[in-house]
This record gives C-alpha cells, structure tokens and sequence, in this order.
C-alpha cells in the first residue's frame, strides 16, 4: 500500500482499500451535506534533502483510485519544476541535488493522469499555513445565517507555520507569521477553488503569545466542529514552538472556544467550560 494515502476499511474489520494517494499531509477529512470527501493536505516544505520553496496548502476534493501528484506535483497540481517553487541554489547545493526535479518515471509507475484542477481543488491557503481540520457550516441553527445563501460552505482551521524548521532555517516575524486562524471556504458554483475569506483571525495576525500580552487571541487553532446546540467549537493546541526538529509545547496554553449567536443574529465567543 502507498504512503501519502487516504485508506478504508470497513468497521468489522477486512481488507484495506486505497482511496487516492499522491497526498503529502493529509490532516483533515470531512463529508459533505452531499456525501462527497474532502481533505485538507499540506504542501511540501523548504527543508530536507529535497527543498520546496512556496508550495500552498489545499483544501481539496477526493476522487476514488485518483493520484494527487506528490512527490512530483505541488498541492495545487503544478509541476514541481516550476520556477515558483525553485529554492535557492545554495540551498539544493547543500542538499546534493543539482535541481529540484521529478522523482518519479510516472510512464513506467503506471500512475493514472491529475485530475482537472476544477474537479478537485477547492480551496487553497497560504504556503506553510498549517491547514489542518475543519467542518462545513450547518444548513439550521443559530450560524446558519454566515452561509449568506451558499449553497456549501467550509471552515478550516490554519495552525500556523512550524518555522524556522520548515522555512530553511529563516525565522518569520511580525507580519511575517503565517496562519493562526480560521478560514471561510466558499464552495459554491463552479470553479477551479473556492472563494477563501478571514473568519475569525487575530487582528495583528500574529499568535496570541507573540503580543507579551493575557489578552484573549488564537494561538495555533486545530480543529473546528459544529455541536447539535449549533455553536461552533474552536480547538486551539496553544504555544507550540520549533527547536530544530523538535516540538516545544507549553503546557497549559490550550483552549476550547464556543462561538454561537445572540437573538439579533451576531456572533459571539466566549471561552468554553
């Protein structure tokens, strides 16, 4: 069975089925009101052996038996020879590759073609955003009325970026963060990705404990699920740091948050118990 996969199998147990695979880092599955799977994956990243500058995160749409290009294709279905995503020279030279180049004799691997960009790609996110889970906003209920009259519409949680270790060693600052917040996906009509907006976001745009501050704010959100009372539950992991390779979590940083709606229809957040 490949890697970079998303496999099923029936609940009593049996056989493991191949649903598609050429997927870097799948994080987040979720069917819609229509049975329909879709993924977030995260794109390559500027480190290892094998550098890649600026691939996006996607949210995407999953076809039975597809291959979604990886390791030779960027998360949003480009060749990864672009020249987009050509680190610096230096920076292959230091990897012992001469050029960022396919791996893959794809004749020869029997890999079926990508799919059409129109018919998978739903939405995507900034490159090492950290797009991670998410859920569809409810059709009833108190949020409802944040559809706007969209026939289909996601909310992605984006953890944020894990630099300096995926960002060749360069630290990020200030503005230069990247994530920490929720996305809007607007899957409606029919188009190559979705329309993505800011949903809740910190207005500095920088994770809460980069301010020196108490004040209230995302730090890295992870999760995001509509509960039967119709609120929203927003988890966030809290303070997560790269040293080097390893993760540095602070304990106690963590949050559950619930967002819901007055009687005038205006979302409100508040801490959960």
């Amino acid at each position: 069975k490949p890697n970079g996969a998303i496999l099923s199998v029936d609940p009593d147990g049996g056989a493991v089925t191949v649903e598609c695979y050429g997927l870097r880092n799948p994080v987040g599955l979720a069917f819609s009101k229509y049975g329909g799977l879709h993924m977030t994956n995260q794109g390559m990243k500027l480190r290892g052996t094998r550098p890649v500058k600026d691939d996006p995160d996607v949210l995407l749409r999953m076809l039975g038996g597809q291959w979604y290009g990886w390791p030779d294709f960027s998360a949003d279905l480009h060749p990864i020879t672009e020249e987009r995503f050509q680190p610096d020279p230096m920076m292959m030279v230091k990897s012992g590759y001469r050029e960022l180049s396919f791996l893959l004799d794809h004749a020869r691997s029997g890999l079926l073609p990508l799919p059409k960009p129109e018919n998978v790609l739903a939405g995507v996110f900034q490159p090492l955003s950290g797009a991670a889970k998410f859920d569809f906003l409810p059709e009833s209920g108190p949020l409802a009325k944040l559809r706007q009259g969209r026939d289909l519409v996601a909310i992605v949680a984006l953890s944020g970026d894990r630099a300096p270790y995926d960002s060749g060693g360069n630290n990020l600052i200030g503005k230069g963060k990247i994530g920490y917040k929720l996305m809007m996906v607007n899957l409606s009509g029919d188009r190559a990705a979705g329309e993505v907006y800011d949903f809740i976001r910190n207005t500095d745009e920088i994770p809460r404990s980069a301010r020196n501050e108490k004040n209230p704010g995302l730090e890295r959100p992870y999760d995001v699920k509509f509960g039967p009372d119709g609120a929203m539950y927003i988890l966030d992991f809290g303070q997560m740091e790269m040293n080097d390779a390893e993760e540095e979590v602070k304990s106690g940083t963590g949050a559950i948050y619930r967002l819901t709606a007055t009687e005038e229809h205006h979302a409100t957040s508040q801490n959960a118990p």
